[in-house]
């Protein structure tokens, strides 16, 4: 009887065991998984910030390309009124004979 109460106690911890290790297994398998959604989500995160940052730069693009545009008109005046200025101004200089 004690050699029968061995065994049965015996076969319970082996029973235990490989229940125990089982669940560890299976407990492992569910942390991967959840540990792999999760990776997912940053990574789906990630991908629609990128998308969101390049359709702001594309506004910016933009926005400098008119500002581009403006700086060229506003040089272009800029140049035109020094000419029409200077040409003046030295129109006056050889009316008076000053520069002479």
């Amino acid at each position: 009887t004690v050699q029968q109460t061995y065994e049965k106690v015996k076969n319970l911890v082996i029973s235990s065991y490989e229940v125990s290790n089982f669940s560890y297994e299976l407990l492992v398998s569910k942390l991967n998984a959840i540990d792999s959604i999760l990776a997912n989500q940053t990574l789906c995160d990630l991908k629609q910030k990128l998308e969101d940052d390049n359709k702001k730069n594309q506004s910016l693009d933009v926005e400098i390309k008119e500002l581009q545009t403006l700086k060229n008109i506003a040089s272009q005046r800029a140049k035109r009124y020094q000419n029409d200025c200077g040409g003046t101004f030295k129109r006056r200089v050889r009316k008076s004979g000053f520069g002479s």
